[in-house]
């Protein structure tokens, strides 16, 4: 049952996260930036994008592994919960 919840809310947070990050920044819509096609690269590895960056913040907060490959400060607000 544990390891149910557990993977649920992995799960949960894996999409939300990445969901919110793949949308880009609302901020940069109003200073005239019409398309982010990678997403919300702020603070992201480019070799791993938004995909990688999102896993990888989602499964370190999940493991308490303590590496990074983003800055988790530079997520978009509803993003950055999934991994705090």
């Amino acid at each position: 049952m544990l390891f149910s919840v557990m993977v649920v809310l992995f799960v949960a947070g894996l999409l939300l996260c990445g969901w919110m990050e793949q949308g880009g920044n609302v901020r940069l819509a109003h200073l005239g930036v019409e398309e982010q096609l990678g997403g919300n690269m702020e603070g992201k590895e480019v070799r791993f994008g938004v995909d990688g960056s999102v896993l990888a913040a989602v499964v370190t907060s999940n493991g308490a592994t303590g590496s990074v490959n983003s800055a988790h400060d530079s997520y978009t607000p509803l993003g950055a919960p999934c991994h705090l």
